[in-house]
């Protein structure tokens, strides 16, 4: 049972489990598992359990790849539940030394994947102690590969360690291959599926159902007709999309194409917008045009009609709007919308009628629910502990302002507020106020309202506290190592902890305990008060309780889990729905069977709205399908992969000139394994840690020194720098010129600078001919082409290299390495981008009252650096000083007066200078 398993590691307040739950942690629990679990079916109460389970000073659990919202939540979760050791944060505000101190402590960390990278490299951490590494949104790791590499190092220093994943985006592993290549990334052995229509989990969730009473709201003929058009709007850019794109029709997608539907991201317009360098002009209209539909759409479904006026009229005079948009603006069909909306208003021919003015069907029935609702009786155990509330749950901002103002000025009122919107003439009156609930207990939740403290608060805390725990954790390992007589070794401080000689105890002082019984007697005086007062039942009209109004959005999880579990409301309205915000209801109401609750669903009738909710339960089940019959056919190794190569090194011989390095040596036969030798290093900049390189160099026997630096990704030598781009970056850089700025800072410091250029995209995935490097003919391409010549012609030392694979870099890199020094890694961290030291030496010019910046840092403008050095022949480190000791800000300030002559012969050469003073005291406006 969940108790036992609490009990087992020394925590016995754990969560009250659901039956599945139970079994799924009772048999995954000694295991390293990947769980894929539904949309919204409690992924965050399995993680939490685990991380209750863990929270031991015996034991140490890292968690990766949770954000501050994740951190906030279960941080709070985890104090909320007492556990024995408090949770940490470390990032990369905490120092080395508290954090070398904080994983001695135990318990559930919350780790920076960058900051715990570079402690695994430099053996910081101890990672015996590691009991278990906890990867929180696991199909990330498909897209970077960071965390990959984290984890190839904690199975490579501990085989037997324990890695637990979680996700609950089964779409995105549905792919052919995907899970594998997840699985493989992960270094895991078993997956575990959990889909909703499992018989343990539907016997389990099924026991307490939901009391929830379906308002179907019929659609009016003229706004059907609306949802139509749209909806072919969408369907034909879809088309033209893939017509227009290679991968369109090469597609290996056939389960797409078959469950399409319109108001769905397809996976060609997810690639399309990765590669926005590469894409042509009519896919960027064509992606614009596909967004706003589905905006417009999404708008119609749930605003009035006014709304949706408003945003048409808007788009339909916006000049950038009409010469980038793909043409259906101008279109017959888009004149009969605007026709059939200006119907639903009650315009015809020009004039306005606001009694013909149709408003949203919804808001009637939203009127008769809560209606229904304030007659709903409820016993006094349902309010007795805290007042009943009702919540309204809405998919928008905007659409839960709307509400709230519907339920606090009423109907009529909301009709003739949304009317003059329209900007026509009435000669009504604004009507009185007809609220639908007591107007003093509406209220509408932002997001920050839940939270009694801020998420960098409670981040901010913790890592105070900490802090503190660190630093009187290095005395006490300080005092028994004097009294011992130990080093101050990381290994004998683990051996220490091990065998119990610094041991650690939770103390109750009299204070607590008196404190405790007096609560005691205190809770059987009330109860002996309860029970003589009678409990009648009462109707929730009579309690006047809180009606909330919220925004429930598929990103922002954990917004509804707190509104439940802090008003734990006894009616919700379900103003628009989805699919995560029914499971979660779900398994509140299954947790919490003792509770009233009665759920309203409001929903137009075979709409776009009812079909959205079907079609996402639809692909959820096809894709927990696909997943079933790959799991059958997964391949886990008994052992993970994770041995290194020796990387290859140039041999010596005592016969030529004592032991001169030999280069004619064939690359395969120069391992020498009679020496023993360090391994040779390679400075990689943190960011280039999201691609694969970096793991393969370290599988090529490479020791990576993870750090960050401003000049070049890869560091091979003190004179051989490396700057990696990929086809899209190169795109980009291209256009922003921020590889013109790169490659001259590289150029200033490192005498071979080379641009490796890597296209690790196949060729059957090619969109468009593959963009401005494969082939492809508009004018934006063109450009791009342009541009690159212009980069290599104006950096003529520049080596520019083009790689297929990361497999081929490596080995580019292994012959770079043949006899070259070792990279010194303080000089690398040392440079820094647009930051030079000024003049020691301070110049004192009594005209123009110059005065040196001595001993400060600051940035200089990089295009007068870059016009000095390329128009008027100077050396950056020139043009640096003139800055350092000029008052040169921008180009005009460099032909002002106020430039002297002896000034700009000092760094400038003569003819150059005489032709900038010419410039500067040229009149250019005589005739």
């Amino acid at each position: 049972s969940s108790s036992q398993l609490n009990d087992s590691f020394g925590n016995k307040e754990g969560l009250e489990l659901l039956q599945y739950e139970r079994a799924t942690l009772a048999k995954t629990l000694p295991a390293s598992v990947l769980f894929v679990v539904a949309s919204g079916l409690g992924l965050e109460r399995l993680f939490l359990e685990h991380l209750i389970l863990f929270s031991d000073r015996r034991l140490l659990a890292l968690v990766l790849n949770t954000n501050e919202h994740d951190e906030s939540y279960f941080v709070s979760k985890l104090k909320e539940h007492s556990v024995d050791c408090d949770p940490k944060v470390i990032n990369s505000e905490v120092s080395i030394k508290d954090r070398q101190s904080i994983y001695l402590e135990g318990g559930v960390q919350f780790c920076s994947s960058r900051v715990l990278l570079v402690d695994l490299l430099q053996n910081r951490i101890p990672v015996d102690r590691i009991a278990a590494i906890f990867v929180y949104r696991a199909h990330q790791t498909l897209n970077a590969f960071q965390d990959s590499f984290i984890l190839r190092l904690y199975r490579e220093k501990k085989p037997d360690g324990m890695v637990k994943a979680f996700t609950d985006v089964p779409n995105v592993l549905s792919s052919l291959g995907q899970l594998q290549r997840l699985v493989d990334r992960l270094y895991i052995r078993h997956v575990e599926l959990m889909p909703r229509f499992s018989s343990i989990i539907e016997t389990e969730l099924n026991r307490y159902q939901l009391k929830t009473a379906i308002f179907s709201v019929d659609v009016p003929t003229a706004l059907r007709r609306v949802h139509r058009t749209l909806i072919e709007f969408i369907k034909v850019c879809v088309r033209d999309l893939r017509t227009s794109s290679l991968s369109g029709k090469q597609t290996d997608e056939p389960v797409e194409e078959m469950i399409h539907v319109p108001w769905a991201t397809t996976q060609l317009e997810k690639r399309l917008r990765d590669r926005r360098g590469n894409i042509s002009e009519k896919q960027q209209r064509l992606l614009n045009d596909v967004a706003s539909l589905r905006e417009i759409l999404q708008l119609s479904e749930n605003m009035d009609v006014a709304t949706v006026l408003s945003r048409l009229q808007v788009l339909k005079n916006d000049r950038t709007v009409l010469e980038e948009h793909s043409g259906w603006l101008l279109s017959p069909s888009f004149n009969r919308i605007m026709e059939d909306l200006l119907t639903i208003a009650g315009v015809t021919n020009g004039k306005g009628d606001s009694k013909k003015f149709a408003v949203p069907a919804k808001w009637t029935v939203l009127a008769e629910v809560l209606r229904e609702i304030k007659n709903i009786p409820l016993e006094k155990k349902e309010y007795k502990d805290n007042s009943p509330s009702v919540l309204i749950i809405t998919n928008s901002e905007d659409l839960s302002r709307q509400v709230t103002d519907v339920v606090r000025y009423g109907i009529n009122k909301m009709k003739w507020m949304t009317w003059r919107q329209l900007g026509y003439l009435t000669k009504q009156e604004m009507p009185e106020d007809e609220p639908l609930w007591d107007p003093e207990t509406i209220s509408q939740l932002m997001r920050s309202t839940l939270d009694v403290e801020s998420k960098s608060d409670v981040i901010a805390n913790v890592q105070k506290s900490q802090k503190t725990t660190a630093r009187a954790a290095q005395k006490r390992r300080k005092h028994a190592e004097e009294l011992s007589g130990f080093s101050s070794d990381s290994r004998v401080q683990t051996n220490l902890i091990q065998f119990g000689i610094l041991q650690y105890k939770r103390r109750k002082s009299g204070n607590e305990v008196a404190t405790t019984s007096e609560a005691h007697c205190v809770g059987w005086e009330v109860k002996e008060e309860e029970e003589e007062v009678d409990e009648y039942p009462k109707s929730i009209g009579e309690l006047k309780p809180e009606l909330i109004v919220c925004t429930a959005r598929e990103r922002e999880r954990y917004v509804l889990l707190k509104l439940l579990e802090q008003k734990k409301p006894s009616a919700m309205v379900l103003y628009t729905m989805s699919l995560q915000t029914l499971r979660q209801i779900e398994i509140y109401r299954s947790t919490n069977p003792n509770k009233q609750l009665h759920v309203y669903w409001l929903q137009y009738t075979e709409s776009t709205e009812e079909s959205r909710y079907l079609e996402s339960i639809n692909r959820e089940t096809l894709s927990f399908e696909m997943l079933i019959r790959e799991q059958g056919t997964l391949m886990i190794s008994r052992e993970f992969n994770v041995d290194r190569e020796e990387a290859p090194r140039l041999k010596t011989s005592t016969r030529d000139g004592g032991g001169i390095q030999r280069r004619d040596v064939d690359p395969r036969d120069q391992l020498d394994p009679d020496t023993d030798v360090e391994r040779p290093k390679i400075i990689v900049d943190m960011r280039e840690f999201n691609s694969e390189l970096p793991t393969v160099l370290y599988t090529k026997g490479y020791d990576v020194v993870a750090t960050t630096i401003e000049i070049g990704d890869y560091i091979l030598s003190p004179n051989i720098a490396i700057e990696r781009k990929a086809l899209d970056d190169l795109t980009q850089s291209l256009q922003s010129g921020r590889v013109f700025k790169q490659i001259e800072q590289m150029l200033e410091h490192y005498d071979c600078t080379i641009l490796l250029i890597e296209s690790n995209r196949k060729f059957e995935t090619k969109i468009v001919n593959g963009g401005p490097f494969q082939g492809e003919l508009s004018r934006h391409c063109r450009e791009i082409r342009s541009l690159f010549c212009s980069l290599i012609r104006s950096n003529p030392k520049m080596r520019c290299v083009w790689t297929t694979s990361p497999t081929n870099s490596a080995e580019f890199f292994s012959e770079l390495k043949l006899g070259a020094p070792e990279p010194d890694v303080d000089r690398a961290i040392s440079l820094k981008a647009d930051q030079v030291e000024a003049s020691s030496q301070e110049s004192e010019d009594p005209e123009a009252g110059i005065k040196s910046k001595k001993g400060k840092k600051w940035k200089p403008n990089p295009t007068v650096v870059r016009t000095l050095t390329q128009n008027f022949g100077m050396k950056a480190t020139d043009a640096y000083n003139l800055l350092a000791n000029a008052p040169i800000k921008t180009l005009a300030d460099l032909f002002s007066s106020g430039i002297t002559s002896s000034l700009l012969s000092e760094y400038i050469p003569s003819a150059s200078a005489d032709f900038i003073k010419e410039v500067s005291t040229f009149n250019f406006g005589r005739k």
